[in-house]
C-alpha cells in the first residue's frame, strides 16, 4: 500500500518539481493512467465496490465491462437494496441482472 502512496505522490509532483538547473523534472509515473493498470489490479479494486457500483463501472468502457462481469465479483449477491444497492422489482429485472 505504501508503494501506491508513493506512486500517487510522484504523479502529483510530475510537473511541480525542478532539478538543480531549474528545468522541470518529470516523474517516471507522470503519464501513468488507470488504463495502464493490469486487469488483476482493476479486479481487486472492483472487489471493494457494491454491486450497484460495479454495474455503473461496467458502463465506462469495454475493458471495465469485461472486468465487471467477472464471476469472482458476483459469487454472493444480496437482493436487499439496502445492502447491495440493487433493486429487483420483478422476475424480468432479476433475470436481466443474471444474464
Amino acid at each position: 500500500m505504501e508503494n501506491w502512496g508513493q506512486l500517487a505522490y510522484e504523479a502529483t509532483q510530475a510537473v511541480s518539481s525542478y532539478d538543480e538547473s531549474g528545468s522541470i523534472k518529470r516523474s517516471p509515473f507522470a503519464n501513468t493512467t488507470i488504463d495502464k493498470l493490469p486487469d488483476k489490479v482493476l479486479l481487486s479494486i472492483f472487489s471493494y465496490l457494491t454491486h450497484r457500483e460495479i454495474c455503473r463501472m461496467a458502463r465506462v468502457c469495454k475493458k471495465w465491462r469485461m472486468i465487471a462481469y467477472d464471476t469472482r465479483l458476483w459469487k454472493a449477491v444480496s437482493l436487499r437494496p439496502e445492502i447491495s444497492g440493487l433493486h429487483v422489482g420483478s422476475l424480468e429485472s432479476l433475470l436481466a441482472l443474471i444474464r
